[in-house]
C-alpha cells in the first residue's frame, strides 16, 4: 500500500466529526477535533502507519501498534470497497477491467497484505490448562 500509494477514503472521518460536533458540549468539541485530526493523519499516510504500527509491536506496545496497524488498514480497505462498488454499478466489464488491473499492480498486493497484517495483529487466543490430577497407588499387598 505504501508503494503504490494507496490510500482510504478520508471523507467519512470528516463526516464523523461533523456529526458528533453537534451532540458534543462546547469545550469538549475541541478536544474530539483534535483527537480526530490525529487520527485522520495517521489513516492518511496508509501504509506508513502499517509499517509504524508493527515497529510499534515488535518492541512490545501492542496497543498503540495494533490501532496503528488497524487504522492503516482500515482506510485503505474501505476506500478499496468504496472503489469496488462505484465500478460494480458501472457494469460487469468496467468492474472485471478494475479487478484484472489490481490483481497485477502492488495495490492489490497492499490489499493482501494489509489482510494479513490485520490478522497477525489480533490477540493470541488463550490456552486453557488442564488441571493435574497427582495419582495415588494403592498400597501393595506384601
Amino acid at each position: 500500500m505504501l508503494v503504490s500509494g494507496v490510500q482510504g477514503s478520508l471523507g467519512l472521518l470528516g463526516f464523523l466529526l461533523g456529526f458528533l460536533s453537534k451532540f458534543i458540549p462546547a469545550p469538549f468539541d475541541m478536544a474530539l477535533y483534535l483527537f480526530m485530526m490525529v487520527l485522520s493523519f495517521f489513516a492518511s499516510l496508509g501504509g506508513g502507519s502499517v509499517i509504524i504500527g508493527g515497529l510499534f509491536l515488535g518492541r512490545g506496545k501492542l496497543t498503540t501498534g495494533k490501532l496503528l496497524v488497524r487504522l492503516g488498514c482500515g482506510t485503505g480497505l474501505l476506500g478499496f470497497l468504496v472503489q469496488l462498488a462505484s465500478r460494480a454499478l458501472k457494469g460487469l466489464e468496467v468492474l472485471m477491467a478494475f479487478l484484472y488491473g489490481l490483481t497485477g499492480s502492488l495495490g492489490g498486493v497492499g490489499l493482501l497484505l494489509c489482510l494479513s497484517s490485520m490478522l497477525l495483529a489480533r490477540k493470541p487466543p488463550k490456552k486453557i490448562e488442564k488441571p493435574i490430577y497427582r495419582v495415588i497407588r494403592p498400597p501393595s499387598p506384601s
